[in-house]
């Protein structure tokens, strides 16, 4: 649905979901780091900027304004701040940039389009596939945040491995999965964060570079890259340090044994020969 010419407002809701249902509109569908469809629901306003509220998982709200910032009022402009604002609980920048005749503010999960009726659609789309992947990275950054002081934690264990440590394997085996899984979605991700997708259109692709430089988002996967290599160093170190020592236990409980069956054996002889000799 697009805004119709006495519209002047129109909210757009986009879903981030694997299966659409039957009736939806698909807007995209996206395959990486995972299957999913961007569904989208368009809703009138009357006259009002929508009160300001906090956006779902995985969803983005869309305010598409046909007329431009000056021919609103100072508190109407400052109601779409604070409703694009409110998206990320003031803990992030709002953005504001101008792709040719169009006018946008963006913050994760909430977006602002003062432009035209008929030049919304390639945005609405443009802003929907990076919104989407930022999204996604930014969740990667989080997971690696909290995951990060328990590497410094294993740290340690790359260079000394002791008896005590034996119970942590399978903790310290998931933590070595999980990295994986991170360097896996950090590969499929970059791709789609260094450019926007060929097939947007001239007014797509602007929209999508200005909002991946004004987010830094390759210096952010650059960053990214650096912490999960170090953690793949760090986990590496440890199964290796973890299997050396599993081994030479085992090698040693092998080796005790041998001992203690020649042991028994020497001790049967010696038995026998002194029965022997009385």
């Amino acid at each position: 649905m697009q805004p119709g010419p006495t519209e002047k407002m129109v909210l757009y809701r986009i879903r981030f979901v694997a299966q659409a249902q039957s009736g939806e509109t698909v807007l995209l569908e996206l395959k990486d780091p995972y299957t999913c469809r961007a569904v989208l629901v368009a809703v009138g306003v009357e006259t009002a900027i929508p009160k300001p509220s906090f956006p779902k998982p995985d969803e983005l709200e869309i305010l598409a304004i046909a007329c431009k910032p000056m021919d609103l009022s100072e508190n109407e402009l400052g109601n779409v701040e604070s409703w694009v604002k409110s998206a990320s609980n003031g803990e992030k920048t709002l953005i504001s940039l101008r792709v040719e005749e169009a006018q946008v503010l963006w913050s994760p999960g909430k977006a602002v389009f003062y432009a035209p009726s008929n030049r919304v659609s390639p945005m609405l789309t443009a802003l929907t596939e990076f919104a989407f992947y930022e999204g996604e990275l930014s969740k990667l950054e989080g997971e690696i945040a909290a995951g990060w002081p328990e590497a410094e934690t294993d740290a340690p264990l790359a260079y000394e491995v002791t008896r005590h440590h034996l119970p942590r394997h399978k903790l310290l085996a998931e933590r070595s999965f999980r990295v994986l899984q991170w360097r896996m979605r950090h590969v499929r991700v970059e791709p789609h964060l260094h450019g926007p997708a060929p097939q947007l259109s001239e007014l797509g692709r602007k929209l999508g570079e200005r909002l991946r430089r004004e987010t830094g988002v390759e210096d952010r996967l650059e960053f990214l890259d650096g912490k999960i290599e170090s953690c793949e160093y760090i986990y590496e170190m440890v199964s290796q340090r973890m299997g050396e020592y599993q081994n030479f236990h085992r090698e040693f409980l092998l080796e005790l044994l041998i001992v203690l069956l020649l042991g028994a054996e020497a001790i049967v002889l010696v038995v026998e020969l002194f029965i022997i000799r009385r």
